[in-house]
């Protein structure tokens, strides 16, 4: 999300050539959410990740299946709701081989801090997929995109790994340690 605005990676219908989509809503009305568009891709979306940019433009960072491959847009306007395709200019396309140690994240954010550093956030499970127990890691990445090269560079900054446990029951349901 950012701020008021859902964004979402629907995959490609099964046997169907439909292209996969993100479809982005605006939430200003939890109760009555409004679906306000949705941005074709020709390949399986598997996650979405959008940040605001200093200049008022968005950031969208696009993870393919596995998320081995990550596609970057640029909006070409400063207002989501107002962005119908073709909204978002491709910036290029960034490969998981160049870090070691990626993993295949389930979900992936993008985050601008107060001086409009990019930051990529991917959180996995590793280990058990049971939900009782296992580990969830989240990893950060600082993000550099250069127009002019079209060149993507991801740089691991920060990882954190939160164990939940069935043992670590407090008040009644199950505690994570979430100050990992």
């Amino acid at each position: 999300t950012v701020g008021r605005y859902l964004f979402v990676a629907a995959e490609k219908p099964i046997g169907r050539t439909d292209p996969g989509r993100i479809y982005y809503y605006d939430l200003s009305h939890p109760f009555a959410v409004k679906e306000i568009g949705y941005f074709p891709i020709g390949e399986q979306p598997a996650a979405v990740g959008v940040a605001k940019l200093t200049d008022g433009r968005y950031l969208m960072a696009i993870a393919l299946v596995d998320t081995k491959t990550i596609d970057f847009y640029r909006s070409t306007g400063t207002q989501i709701g107002q962005l119908p395709h073709p909204g978002w200019r491709h910036l290029g396309r960034w490969y998981s081989r160049t870090i070691n140690g990626w993993l295949r994240y389930q979900a992936i954010n993008l985050l601008a801090d107060e001086h409009g550093a990019l930051f990529l956030i991917g959180s996995t499970k590793t280990g058990s997929y049971s939900w009782s127990s296992g580990k969830d890691r989240v990893d950060a990445y600082r993000l550099l995109v250069f127009d002019d090269t079209r060149e993507i560079i991801l740089r691991r900054v920060a990882s954190r790994t939160v164990f939940c446990s069935a043992h670590e029951r407090q008040y009644g349901g199950l505690q994570c340690n979430l100050k990992a």
